[in-house]
């Protein structure tokens, strides 16, 4: 039987353009672009050898055993290990071989690899057993008993590379993955179709044509690549890390960042800073052929690899290199830079984090800095540790949320007219059984930046109304309670709707409640704010300004909104006793409120002297330590009618 091998030519061709083309490229320094380039080489050689059994198979009598055993195991050789290659692919371009660090993992590796451990045996003792195929007696090749156990073995890792696909492939876009399914889907009916036209060799040939779609798809280097200096793009960095997390794997990195590459670029012009990024790029990545080099932009470089002592050594000969000056044709220029390492996930754990660190590290020194070296060692730490600290009060406040971990406490407010506690500040507090105490400054932001604030601002109020419902405070001379809002809050008009209705709910009279807002909040959004005090006061609830004197303490404030009660910031008041000006800059707040009909509250009263001081000014209202701190709502019930039933 003559056999048609067209279509078997076409697919060589094409292979071998591949190889041509992606070592034109020189982009092989990421293990998945390896693995690819192998790919293309093996598709090539399985098409070559291919062509080469037609003949001596055809014609047995006419070609030696010597050719007819070079092309034959050549060709099964090459086209059995295609799927194993395929695998290792999929391994490197879901990042699952980053994970491959510890002992169970390469364990894991070695049991992997048994299968086509067991293909090559096979070859290798084919010429002892005739296992895999051998000569009948007419001279004509016939398949062993053994040769269907390299269809198991391809169909093997077909499915190992379906299963990692879909475990592992989170991090791939969705034409990445569904080009990797389509291989794996071309592989077995390609297979399929020779088995029932064995004439024509058209195998090979489909999984050339889905191999160039990988090319193009999977491993699309200009989309990755960065043209200046040769590197990979910020683009391919996200990718990679994305797949690197999801997968939990283990690498360090070092950023090279060039501090004085926006003077160096407008001294020297773009096309000159151009080479010399280039020269940059270049060295970068030659420095060892185990480190993934990445440009994300303006002089700001990522080596990455799995080990550490690949880093350091890369740090080592960077810093070495930067000591000197680089020169391109004519122009030479110094490079200033500043290089950190970030180990994964040991430092960071997640994606968002690391990105965060990438932009932010550069606004932490100063770009004057003419030290190369760890420098910035210290402050990347600092980062670092500071977005996982985040990471960690994000869960706390998520866990609190779940688990009704937040628990407000209430400052009891001295009315200096009825000589009793009248009112009292809600405050929330959060305790994390693996973070301990969180102060409010520090978690109140993290709840606002991802959107918790507006459901802790309903868990606040529901326990203060709770509180009152289920005590008798109301009737030991307490009238209102103060409860903070979020700008946030304000800006929602859903969320101050939501509020009201849990008032009205509760049977508590909304002239018990009074919200209130910080001074610095204030400037943000006035036409909002606006509207939710109105719908506030509509309602029958109080409102106030909190902390004034920390922000612009803008007068237009007085007669722009229509404040019920000011509270002023301790600083003004503690500055009062040793400060003229601020002693007269509170006497007046407080008589300026008053000629308004603003009620005044002064915070920060800690001695019997500032008492006795602010009763003199006339203020209405005083807060602060030397009443009490804040408590839980059971001590505060019971400090209202110990100090409010002695009056």
């Amino acid at each position: 039987m003559l056999y048609n091998y067209d279509f078997d030519i076409v697919g060589f061709v094409m292979s071998v353009i591949a190889v041509i083309f992606i070592l034109w490229k020189k982009k092989l320094e990421r293990p998945v672009n390896k693995a690819i380039f192998v790919l293309a080489i093996f598709s090539a050689l399985t098409c070559f050898f291919d062509i080469l059994t037609c003949f001596p198979n055809s014609y047995p009598d006419q070609y030696s055993k010597g050719l007819r055993d070079f092309s034959n195991y050549g060709y099964l050789i090459c086209q059995n290990l295609m799927p194993f290659i395929f695998f290792v692919y999929i391994l490197f371009q879901t990042g699952v071989d980053k994970t491959f660090t510890t002992r169970a993992s390469r364990i894991k590796v070695f049991s992997l690899t048994i299968p086509v451990v067991i293909v090559l045996l096979c070859f290798l003792l084919n010429p002892f057993f005739n296992w895999v195929f051998y000569y009948d007696s007419a001279g004509m090749y016939t398949h062993g008993p053994a040769f269907y156990v390299l269809y198991a073995v391809d169909l093997l890792y077909l499915v190992l590379s379906t299963v990692y696909l879909f475990k592992y492939g989170r991090g791939l876009t969705y034409s990445k993955k569904l080009m990797g399914f389509f291989f794996i889907f071309s592989s077995i009916v390609a297979e399929a179709v020779q088995a029932f036209i064995p004439d024509i060799l058209i195998s090979c040939f489909i999984e050339t044509i889905v191999m160039m779609g990988i090319l193009l798809v999977m491993d699309n280097w200009e989309e990755i690549s960065d043209f200046t200096t040769g590197c990979y793009n910020k683009r391919a960095f996200i990718e990679d890390n994305r797949n690197y997390f999801i997968n939990r794997s283990s690498y360090s990195m070092a950023t090279v960042d060039i501090t004085n590459y926006e003077n160096a670029n407008l001294k020297l012009g773009i096309d000159r800073m151009t080479g010399i990024m280039a020269l940059v790029g270049e060295f970068l990545r030659n420095i060892r052929k185990e480190i993934t080099v990445y440009y994300l932009d303006k002089g700001y470089f990522v080596l990455l690899s799995t080990h550490m002592d690949n880093i350091e050594d890369a740090i080592r000969q960077a810093e070495e290199r930067f000591s000197n000056e680089w020169v391109e044709k004519t122009v030479s220029c110094k490079l200033d830079t500043v290089i950190s390492t970030i180990k994964v996930p040991e430092e960071i754990n997640n994606l968002e984090h690391l990105l965060l660190v990438i932009d932010n590290v550069r606004e932490n020194y100063s770009e004057s800095s003419n030290d190369n070296g760890y420098q910035n060692k210290g402050k990347i730490t600092t980062l670092i540790e500071r977005f996982n600290r985040q990471s960690a009060v994000e869960d706390a406040i998520y866990k609190a949320i779940l688990d009704n971990g937040f628990e407000v406490y209430y400052q009891p407010i001295w009315d200096t007219e009825a000589k009793a506690v009248s009112t009292a500040e809600a405050l929330l507090r959060l305790k994390d059984p693996d973070l301990g105490f969180i102060p409010p400054d520090e978690f109140i932001p993290i709840a606002e930046k991802k959107g918790r604030i507006i459901e802790i601002g309903k868990i606040v109020l529901r326990n203060v109304l709770d509180m009152m419902n289920n005590s008798e405070i109301l009737q030991h001379g307490f009238k209102c309670m103060e409860v903070n809002l979020s700008m946030i809050q304000c800006m929602n008009s859903t969320a101050i709707k939501d509020l009201l209705e849990m008032i009205e709910k509760s049977g508590i009279d909304t002239s018990h409640i009074n919200f209130e807002i910080t001074e610095s909040q204030m400037s943000m959004d006035s036409k909002a704010l606006r509207k939710s005090i109105n719908s506030i006061k509509k309602a029958g609830c109080g409102f106030s300004m909190d902390d004034y004197g920390t922000g612009y303490s803008n007068l237009s404030y007085f007669f722009d909104i229509p404040f019920d009660l000011v509270k002023i910031d301790r600083s003004i008041m503690w500055k009062s006793r040793e400060v003229r000006n601020a002693y007269v800059i509170l006497d007046n707040t407080i008589r300026m409120a008053h000629e308004l009909g603003i009620k005044v509250v002064t915070e920060g009263v800690e001695t019997p002297e500032q008492m006795a001081m602010l009763e003199e000014m006339n203020c209405d209202y005083l807060q602060g330590f030397y009443f009490s701190t804040p408590v839980p709502s059971d001590e505060f019930i019971a400090f209202i009618k110990k100090v409010n039933d002695k009056q």
